[in-house]
């Protein structure tokens, strides 16, 4: 019908490439919600335990229905208890993974759970869901015995912020609360005790003073109990009358830590109740912003808190930005090492930024040094000015706006220059033209399309992986084994290890934005807070994932569609978001880009 002219020949040709091109691509960005309730359904969590009860399921529509039947918490538990002694183990093993995500557990269904513990069956977590005092004591004896706390202190601090009444049944026995617990315990109270007096589920502290009063019961548990009660802040306060009584007892331990406690109660926003809240929180290894604001507001009354603020700025997580902000405000001069440190920190750009401000609150003159290189260096704009403004109050030639002018900006942080250089609408420019946006929205498409035309070994791995997993958004080989990346949306996102069909480690992560092989490993982008991660083998060739940059933005997209681009040389990683972008460089440190 074309006749044999080649050029209409090569026209058509050129024409049906581009229809399968473009039916293809569709392919691949196709995404509707149907396809997500019939992904791996034969694996699915409801899938076998269906079958194992009996029920017929022999398509996605039947699995479907019976999912529709099981969605109702008491349904679903009862279902998974009647299959914890199934001689199949994957069916067992299903059981117990599903029965942690019911909220809050039964109590009548603990001697069931505990024989099945006591048969091998993985059902800690799930037994951290119960709100009852034997469900306290056989989680604590059966960890002090073990120590092995990692896969259900998550659920003990999920279940406690609802109560924590049930833990004060460990401490009435006669042997010491395991240490482990108690941290975890002050860190529930601690959570509470920041919470409204009007909460629905604000604690009840009469159980504590319960214990602290029982003359049967250890004299370590007594005052461990006691330092719970403190944690819990005002809801505590209508314990004074017996806290009172307790000071007269024959425990000289008691005693004191009864005086102690009616101390940090009785003093409102003091720093005797403030310290000993920030010392409990760091010993679990994180510190409220909420404590640490307060502590800052007494200023100079505040000044005996210094050493823990300073402690805050190493910790294993990452420094606080609030804590150096809270020591430039308290005038603690001794920590100016510290604060160097962490203006010199190249992988959080908040922290360096407010450690500026807090060394210009001190007068540090010690660390103008430091604060020239910033102010001249430093990749971030604002980090820079922040540095500059510094140098200029150290200098006698420039003054901080006050604390309460900058409150008045909603969205106020860490203090009044970081409100100022950050958020301030003066620094806002145009932005780029439409042209420059539209080519860097092409080369983001075409890079995030080729991401995906890759998904189906992701999909293939997730398919054949030892238990259900959902339809993976981003995959990347790893060694011997896959990598699979998931964007929950609202709910963060999580990395899965598989390696030939069994998943070895999960990581908790913000929301997904893609894998990115970089000369110096792995890098993860995410999209809520801005943080890239870095995925690498340790010593003994174990997967690590830890927090490796701070972005300047919130880099969102579409659910798979990232503000990422890649060079073609694969080493200089482009993350853009609105009018800014950074890259990501072979040496692993981030610039702006032009």
């Amino acid at each position: 019908m074309l006749g044999p002219h080649p050029i209409r020949r090569l026209a058509a040709f050129s024409l049906l490439a581009s229809v399968l091109f473009a039916a293809y691509v569709a392919y691949l960005w196709h995404d509707p919600d149907e396809d997500l309730r019939t992904w791996n359904w034969e694996k699915s969590n409801a899938t076998v335990m269906g079958r194992a009860l009996g029920k017929k399921i022999e398509t996605s529509e039947q699995a479907h229905a019976w999912e529709i039947e099981l969605d109702r918490d008491r349904a679903r538990e009862d279902a998974a208890l009647k299959l914890l002694d199934h001689p199949d183990p994957a069916v067992r093993a299903t059981a117990a993974r599903v029965l942690p995500h019911i909220l809050p557990g039964r109590p009548e269904t603990l001697p069931v759970l505990i024989g099945a513990h006591q048969r091998g069956v993985p059902v800690l977590p799930a037994i951290a869901t119960i709100i009852s005092a034997d469900a306290t004591k056989y989680l604590a004896t059966t960890l002090g015995e073990s120590g092995d706390w990692d896969s259900v202190t998550r659920k003990l601090q999920d279940t406690g912020y609802y109560t924590i009444a049930h833990f004060a049944a460990v401490y009435r026995e006669r042997q010491p609360v395991p240490l482990q617990l108690h941290r975890i315990v002050c860190t529930v109270a601690s959570m509470q005790g920041d919470r409204s007096l009007d909460s629905r589920d604000r604690p009840k502290p009469d159980a504590w003073i319960t214990v602290a009063a029982d003359p049967t019961c250890s004299a370590a548990n007594r005052a461990a109990a006691l330092e719970v009660l403190a944690l819990l802040d005002d809801h505590a306060l209508g314990t004074l009358p017996a806290l009172r009584a307790l000071t007269a007892d024959p425990s000289p331990l008691v005693a004191a830590t009864a005086r102690e406690t009616i101390t940090r109660l009785e003093g409102g926003g003091t720093l005797a109740r403030l310290k000993p809240r920030l010392a409990a929180e760091l010993g679990f290894g994180h510190a409220s912003y909420k404590t640490i604001e307060k502590i800052g507001d007494l200023e100079a009354a505040g000044r005996d808190a210094g050493p823990l603020l300073a402690s805050a700025l190493s910790l294993k997580d990452g420094g606080d930005p609030s804590a150096a902000i809270a020591l430039g405000k308290i005038g603690y001069t001794e920590a100016t090492p510290q604060l160097i440190a962490a203006l010199e920190n190249k992988h959080d750009w908040i922290l360096a930024g407010v450690a500026a401000e807090a060394l210009g609150r001190l007068d540090a003159e010690a660390a103008l040094p430091a604060l020239e290189r910033i102010a001249k260096e430093h990749w971030n704009p604002p980090v820079r000015a922040m540095a500059a403004e510094s140098i200029q109050v150290i200098s006698g030639h420039a003054s901080f706006r006050a604390d309460e002018e900058s409150k008045t900006n909603p969205r106020y942080l860490f203090g009044p220059a970081f409100d100022l250089h950050v958020f301030s609408p003066t620094k806002q420019d145009n932005g780029p033209s439409k042209p420059v946006v539209m080519a860097r929205r092409l080369f983001c498409l075409i890079g995030n399309t080729w991401d995906r035309a890759w998904l189906w070994r992701a999909r293939r791995v997730a398919k054949s992986a030892d238990e259900w997993l959902p339809r993976p958004d981003y995959g990347q080989g790893f060694g011997a084994g896959y990598l699979l990346g998931y964007n929950y949306g609202n709910w963060g996102g999580e990395i899965v290890y598989v390696e030939r069909g069994r998943i070895l480690q999960r990581f908790d992560v913000w929301n997904m934005q893609g894998f990115y092989p970089m000369p110096f490993g792995l890098a993860v982008v995410t999209g809520d807070f801005g943080t890239i991660y870095l995925l690498k083998p340790d010593d003994h060739g174990a997967l690590t994932c830890e927090e490796l940059l701070r972005l300047p933005f919130q880099p969102y997209g579409r659910r798979h569609f990232a503000p990422i681009t890649r060079r073609w040389n694969r080493e200089l990683l482009i993350v853009g978001y609105g009018t800014q972008a950074v890259v990501l460089t072979r040496s692993g440190n981030l610039r702006m880009a032009d």
